[in-house]
Parts: structure tokens; sequence; C-alpha cells
């Protein structure tokens, strides 16, 4: 058996709602004998924080946190 399951782009950030990642940890246990390997590429966070395409002092720049970003991925 060879198959496996690629997960792309999650852009996982603060306050987002989970219910995509209970749902694919509940997938994963039920049929956790179907793949052989699991690949995450693309962007893991969104990184709002670090944006250019925002201008500083922009309400959507205001609060914005790195520490928050990176435990959005955790």
């Amino acid at each position: 058996m060879n198959n496996g399951l690629v997960i792309g782009d999650a852009h996982n950030m603060p306050q987002q709602n989970w219910r995509r990642w209970v749902a694919l940890n509940k997938h994963l246990k039920k049929h956790r004998r179907d793949y052989d390997w699991l690949l995450i590429i693309g962007d893991w966070l969104e990184m709002a924080s670090l944006s250019r395409f925002d201008i500083t002092g922009s309400k959507a720049m205001e609060g914005a946190r790195i520490a928050e970003d990176i435990r959005s991925g955790c």
C-alpha cells in the first residue's frame, strides 16, 4: 500500500474555527491504516502580523501580534 494524504495551505490563524482539524483528526484515527504518509505543503500559518499588504497603522494592522500567529500553528 502506498496511499497518502496531502494538506495544502492550511493558513492557521488566531481565533480561527478548528472544526476542519477536528474532522481531519477523526478521519485519520478512523482510517489510519489506509495511509502510509501525510504531507503538509504550503503555508501552515497565516502570519497576518507580518503582512506587507496592509498599510501601517490601518485598522487591520492594529493589534496584530507575531506570538499569536505562531501559537495558532501549534
